[in-house]
């Protein structure tokens, strides 16, 4: 089964909340990609205090365009619970969650940890090749 996968940032800097400089806008960065053969989103909470938690990739062998979204502070490694820990976290009072997103190559197994006091609730969206 072919996926399509379909994504858009736009990253825009300015000096302060009034927007009265711009220090740094990119043109929204957008893809389209229909090489990929399964994928998915799904919700998922990482408690308190977890450690090295592995989430199922429903399938995938080589996870290639993935994005996370969180609403505390977490960590993750991919493809070994011994692999090298990413942080995510949202930027601070007010902000939105805390975002990841890459494409590349290879992922095929994810761990999360979470060494905060607060729950996170996480949503995952992966998609890339199946066995």
């Amino acid at each position: 089964m072919a996926v399509r996968v379909t994504f858009e940032v736009l990253v825009q800097i300015s000096e302060n909340a009034s927007e009265l400089k711009e220090l740094g806008k990119t043109p929204p960065w957008k893809g389209t990609s229909d090489l990929q053969d399964h994928g998915g989103t799904w919700r998922q909470k990482i408690i308190a205090g977890a450690s090295n938690i592995a989430v199922d990739l429903n399938g995938l062998t080589s996870g290639r365009v993935i994005a996370i979204k969180t609403s505390q502070t977490i960590t993750f490694k991919k493809n070994s619970s011994a692999g090298e820990a990413w942080t995510i976290r949202p930027m601070g009072l007010g902000s939105l969650d805390g975002v990841f997103f890459a494409t590349t190559d290879g992922i095929t197994s994810l761990h999360f940890s979470n060494a905060g006091s607060l729950d996170a609730e996480i949503t995952i969206s992966i998609a890339g090749l199946s066995a």
